[in-house]
């Protein structure tokens, strides 16, 4: 049984108006003493995959002690879909579910998941991903091993829209990254700079730590995720957990596959991301992201003064003839 408050809250730095449902569990659950985390749903034009996704959550729910879903101002039925949910299921944690008027995009509802979240510890998904059971214990147990870290970052298994399995990880398998690469920040942080490939909204973070560290999302950036994970390495703070701690489905509304790197509005995105995070840095790695920014600024130059046809087709001509050369490399070194 199911007792429905209904709330309004506005934000005094936005003035925006949230309609706030919270359903709370009453008479028909006993005290969840190992409850210790808030989960937080980012929601948006997914009615396909979120109940599979609020599914997902009840089997790692011992230590749940609520559930956020934030909604993006979805066009389709996934507040319905929710809320039916919440009333077929009857979690034994509390359910809120965050309606925001306007879309303000991703950035916006991890920073509003902050303010909102009853407890220190957060782990998000996306509202077409899933949760793997154990993950929420595992990942709070890396942050209880070293207090001075605030965000953990997992490891992922890869599903296409269906549901279907691709691949057992999505940085080892589907993207060949090697492992040796994430044992410290000093090493990620390199791994990042050049080839990002992490998924963003698998993680688990203490807020008090993180605020502590001056870290939230700029809402500015589209690409917030890379941005975030380079501040926060080069403070030092983040772990990363080689255990599988989620299913990330692949399809073409992921961030890792959608912003594209020959894109005008992308490339200027990345350059202010650099820029902003260059000075913070010291030594090789520093040169290495001051030369990643001046091919950034090159990439710009050259797609200003030429269309957008003949820079992509550039980039692909010279992609092919890099493949290329591998190729011949990789079979010459073969014989």
């Amino acid at each position: 049984m199911f007792l429905l408050l209904f709330s309004h809250r506005q934000l005094s730095s936005e003035r925006l108006n949230l309609e706030v449902l919270t359903f709370t569990p009453f008479g028909t659950h006993p005290e969840r003493p190992a409850a210790f985390a808030s989960v937080v749903v980012l929601s948006f034009n997914h009615e396909r995959y979120i109940l599979h996704t609020l599914n997902s959550v009840l089997t790692d729910s011992d230590y749940v002690g609520e559930l956020i879903v934030i909604d993006d101002a979805s066009s389709d039925r996934s507040q319905d879909f929710v809320k039916s949910w919440v009333s077929e299921k009857s979690p034994p944690f509390a359910v809120r579910l965050v309606c925001k008027p306007t879309n303000k995009g991703v950035v916006n509802s991890l920073n509003l998941a902050l303010s909102l979240s009853k407890w220190s510890r957060i782990r998000f998904c996306s509202s077409d991903d899933l949760i793997v059971p154990g993950s929420i214990l595992r990942m709070n147990s890396l942050l209880e091993f070293d207090s001075r870290k605030s965000i953990v970052v997992g490891d992922v298994s890869v599903i296409d829209a269906r549901g279907e399995f691709l691949s057992q990880s999505l940085l080892f398998d589907y993207f060949k990254r090697p492992k040796r690469r994430y044992l410290n920040c000093r090493d990620m942080l390199a791994e990042v700079v050049n080839h990002w490939r992490m998924a963003g909204p698998y993680l688990f973070v203490d807020k008090r730590r993180l605020l502590a560290a001056g870290e939230v999302w700029d809402e500015k950036l589209k690409i917030e995720d890379w941005d975030f994970m380079l501040r926060a390495l080069i403070k030092d703070q983040v772990i990363f957990c080689f255990d599988t701690v989620g299913k990330y489905r692949v399809s073409d509304l992921n961030s890792i596959f959608r912003y594209k790197r020959d894109h005008l509005e992308t490339l200027q995105e990345e350059k202010y991301i650099l820029e902003k995070n260059y000075a913070l840095l010291h030594g090789y790695l520093r040169w290495r992201l001051k030369y990643r920014l001046a091919r950034v600024v090159q990439k710009i130059a050259f797609f200003e003064k030429n269309s957008e046809r003949h820079y992509v087709g550039f980039t692909k001509f010279f992609r092919d003839t890099v493949a290329l050369f591998n190729s011949i490399r990789t079979r010459r070194d073969g014989n």
